[in-house]
C-alpha cells in the first residue's frame, strides 16, 4: 500500500498511512544520522476509530540463507508452530505440546546445504531486547534492538528451500503468541487499543562486523 512521505529533517523521513478496514494511523520516523551504523526507526499506531479494538503487531526483516547463516536470541524457550519438522526432537515438541529450551542448534546454525525444509516458530521468556542475524563466511551481520515489554516474542519463519526452492529467514519482534489474531484473541494475549489512544517505541536497525560472541548492543549500536 502507497505511504504518505514528508521530510523532517536532511536525516530524517516521516511515513505514515491508515489502515484499510481497522481504523488507526500508522506512522514510523527513520532517523540515518552521518556515520551512524544504524537506522533509528520510530513507530507509532494510533487508534483513530469511534471504539476500541484488539490488536497484534509484529516487524518482519528477512534475510537471505547462505552456507553459513548464524541466528542469535537471547531467548529460553521455543515453541514449535508448522513445517515439515525439526530434526531430533520430541513427538510433544513438534505437535505444538511442549516447548524445548532454546537455544537449538539446528536454527541457531543454518545453511543453504541443508536440507529442504519450512519451519515457523516462537521464542518466549527473553533476556534481552535484541535480535541478530551473521555470516561470518560473508563477513556481515543485522541487528535489532527493541523494547522487549512492547515486543515479548520472536516469531521465526524459515524457508530454506522448502517451498518455491526459496531460502531466507524472517526473525521479527512482536507483540504475543500466537500470529492468528483471532487465536490471540482466544488465549487472551492480543493487545486492546483503546479510541484515540497511541502506542509509541523505537527499534534500532544495526550493521557490524560479527565478533565470535555477541551479548548485546549498546545505546550507540556497539556490540557487547
Amino acid at each position: 500500500m502507497p505511504w504518505k512521505v514528508e521530510l523532517i529533517s536532511p536525516n530524517s523521513v516521516k511515513l505514515s498511512r491508515m489502515g484499510v478496514i481497522t481504523p488507526f494511523l500508522m506512522e514510523k520516523i527513520l532517523t540515518l544520522e552521518p556515520d551512524s551504523h544504524y537506522l533509528q526507526v520510530d513507530y507509532s499506531v494510533t487508534n483513530i476509530g469511534t471504539t476500541s479494538f484488539p490488536y497484534i503487531w509484529g516487524i518482519h526483516p528477512a534475510f537471505p540463507i547462505s552456507t553459513d547463516t548464524r541466528l542469535h536470541v537471547p531467548a529460553e524457550k521455543c515453541w514449535y508452530v508448522d513445517g515439515t519438522g525439526p530434526i531430533g526432537t520430541s513427538d510433544e515438541f513438534k505437535k505444538g505440546e511442549k516447548f524445548q529450551q532454546w537455544p537449538i542448534k539446528s536454527l541457531t546454525e543454518i545453511s543453504s546445504n541443508d536440507a529442504l525444509s519450512w519451519e515457523y516458530y516462537y521464542l518466549a521468556d527473553l533476556n534481552d531486547g535484541w535480535l541478530a542475524v551473521t555470516d561470518h563466511v560473508r563477513n556481515t551481520g543485522f541487528a535489532i534492538t527493541f523494547d522487549k515489554a512492547v515486543f515479548p516474542n520472536i516469531h521465526i519463519w524459515m524457508v530454506n528451500g522448502g517451498w518455491r526452492g526459496i531460502r531466507t529467514i524472517a526473525v521479527e519482534p512482536w507483540t504475543a503468541m500466537p500470529a492468528g489474531l483471532d487465536h490471540a484473541i482466544t488465549q487472551g494475549t492480543a493487545g486492546e487499543l483503546k479510541f484515540g489512544e497511541k502506542i509509541s517505541t523505537q527499534v534500532k536497525m544495526i550493521v557490524f562486523t560479527p565478533p565470535t560472541q555477541i551479548n548485546g548492543f549498546t545505546e550507540n549500536g556497539e556490540v557487547k
